[in-house]
C-alpha cells in the first residue's frame, strides 16, 4: 500500500468552500483503496486504504495535533 504525507494548510476566512473532516476517532476515513495519508505535522495516519480521488477536495483535521491537512496538488 502506498503512503503519502499530507500538506498542512491554513483555513482561509471566506473564499472557496471546503469540506472538512473533523472528528476525534482515527482514522478519519477508511475505505478499500490503495493509499494511506498521514498528517503533515505529526505523521499520524488520518486516512487508510483510500483512493486519491476520495480525498482530493477534503481538508482533514488531525485529532492528535489539530493541524489541517490536504492532499498535495
Amino acid at each position: 500500500m502506498a503512503s503519502e504525507q499530507l500538506v498542512v494548510v491554513e483555513l482561509p476566512e471566506g473564499g472557496k468552500p471546503r469540506i472538512i473532516l473533523d472528528r476525534d476517532e482515527l482514522p478519519l476515513l477508511r475505505r478499500d483503496g490503495d493509499t494511506e495519508y498521514r498528517c503533515g505535522a505529526c505523521d499520524v495516519v488520518l486516512a487508510e486504504q483510500v483512493w486519491q480521488w476520495e480525498v482530493r477536495n477534503l481538508v482533514l483535521r488531525c485529532p492528535s495535533c489539530g493541524a489541517y491537512n490536504e492532499v498535495r496538488k
